[in-house]
């Protein structure tokens, strides 16, 4: 019995891939292939018998219509028995079919991604791994093999090139150069198999799932109530869609006038918010030059540096606030920051004053011991020189 289970297996691993010997190199690696899931569980057809006519018969299903796939990967993916050893989701396939990806190919259009262009064929590998198109430094390339298509872009006249954008931004830059994987990529803000565009009103919700705080700022603000009236998709108002750029103190001077005129009491109020941000930053950055300066004499600068760490935390919590427009708030933290910096500032100066004044007197000081030991040197010359002349 064990000896025809045994046969039986490699039956399997050799009788379908002898022909389709192209497709087992794929296969060999893929992730289906290290957890078992054999040729005939997608393709049906029968693996023991090495006639081609015998093996492609009855249940046999051939190449998959690229229609079926969806449905074909949901007999596994969509049982959670079968997925819950491995700790996936069971609900992926219904969350396909709800997206514009899955109701478009309900409609035969044959154009939208299925399960293959994003996960591969035969070649199938997990997520985590840095050679998958879902891996997660892959997924902008991998969805821009269909969005930045120049042939679907004609015909669905699509509005930009995404890809191209997104790898202007800093969520890019900071995800693919400084290898920080909690950056978003497509899926991050999209969704993965459920994939859709945000929603007006729903994009500070997408952007808070990284921005926390921001958000909750920003729904204080008057901003919110305006831009809802607009339609505008809020967060992306500002900062813009794919190709969000460094969020930077000066954004008040331009983007601010995308709505604001710049005698308006709105921009000049963002203007204040600016000139509160910058002068704590100008005493903090003052505070630090003088800590470098200090520790290079030497001067013990340990707790300047503890303090000076805690006014730009104050200066950093500040950046958010700023969402609210409330001026008393951002007031009440860049206050704080700046405070921390005259302070380090003044007690520095006081040491620096200390130290020359010590140093003043270390001169005047050797200057009177060196002149001493002149004078008593000059006397007793003299002493000797009175004593000879006596003796004379």
């Amino acid at each position: 019995m064990h000896t025809f289970l045994l046969a039986s297996f490699f039956a399997i691993q050799n009788f379908c891939l002898i022909c389709h010997s192209d497709i087992r190199v794929l296969y060999n690696e893929s992730i289906h292939n290290k957890e078992g899931i054999e040729c005939i569980e997608c393709h049906g057809g029968n693996p023991f018998i090495d006639n081609i006519y015998e093996a492609h018969r009855k249940n046999f299903k051939g190449k998959i219509k690229r229609e079926e796939i969806p449905s074909l990967c949901s007999t596994c993916h969509s049982d959670p028995q079968k997925m819950k050893p491995y700790n996936l989701p069971s609900d992926q396939y219904h969350l396909y079919l709800n997206s514009p990806h899955g109701k478009l190919l309900q409609k035969g259009n044959k154009d939208v991604a299925v399960c293959t262009d994003c996960h591969g064929t035969h070649d199938v590998l997990s997520s985590d791994n840095p050679k998958s198109p879902a891996y997660i430094k892959n997924v902008p390339k991998t969805c821009a093999n269909c969005h930045s298509d120049a042939k679907l872009k004609n015909k669905y006249n699509f509005p930009s090139d995404p890809y191209k954008e997104y790898m202007e931004s800093i969520h890019a830059k900071s995800l693919l150069l400084r290898g920080n994987l909690s950056s978003p990529e497509c899926t991050g803000c999209h969704g993965a198999h459920g994939a859709a565009p945000p929603g007006l009103g729903d994009v500070n919700k997408v952007c808070g799932h990284c921005h926390s705080k921001t958000r909750e700022y920003f729904l204080e603000s008057a901003h919110k109530l305006s831009l809802e009236k607009v339609d505008s998709p809020e967060c992306s108002h500002c900062h813009k869609n794919h190709d969000i750029e460094q969020a930077d103190i000066n954004m008040f001077d331009g983007v601010c006038k995308n709505c604001h005129s710049s005698d308006s009491l709105a921009f000049l109020a963002g203007q204040k918010l600016k000139t509160m941000f910058l002068q704590s930053q100008q005493e903090i950055d003052k505070a630090k030059v003088l800590i470098e300066k200090a520790e290079k004499i030497p001067i013990a600068v340990e707790d300047y540096k503890a303090r000076l760490e805690e006014g730009i935390t104050y200066l950093i919590e500040a950046q958010p606030v700023m969402h609210t427009l409330l001026e008393e708030k951002v007031e009440d933290l860049t206050r704080k920051s700046r405070s921390i910096g005259e302070e380090i500032q003044l007690e520095l100066y006081g040491k620096f004053a200390q130290l020359r004044v010590r140093k003043i007197g270390l001169i005047f000081f050797w200057f009177y011991l060196i002149l001493t030991v002149i004078l008593i040197y000059q006397y007793k010359r003299f002493l000797i020189k009175k004593r000879n002349e006596k003796n004379i």
